[in-house]
């Protein structure tokens, strides 16, 4: 994308169900938020036999998203709700800044 950040996407030979894809680098304006929104809804597959909605995996890759606060003052309470309310985080690196 025009900011380095890109998608990122793996194809199962066993089916869509197998899929994943990754948004790398993400920045916190408004374009991001929809894009999240856009994939996720693309990455939903119905269950022909079950008739159920299945979610394929989807990963959200950025270090410098630590909390609401990453998003600014106008996109907090939506990146509060659309993103770090529903997204658990499986794997972090810290590290201690000192301004």
């Amino acid at each position: 994308d025009f900011d380095g950040s890109a998608v990122l996407t793996a194809e199962s030979p066993l089916g869509p169900l197998g899929d994943a894809q990754a948004l790398v680098q993400p920045n916190t304006d408004g374009y991001y938020l929809k894009t999240i929104k856009t994939i996720e809804a693309q990455l939903s597959v119905k269950d022909t036999e079950t008739s159920t909605v299945v979610n394929r995996l989807f990963l959200l890759v950025n270090p410098a998203w630590r909390d609401a606060s990453s998003f600014g003052f106008f996109a907090s309470k939506q990146a509060q709700r659309d993103i770090l309310d529903r997204y658990e985080t499986t794997y972090a690196v810290d590290q201690f800044v000192v301004r």
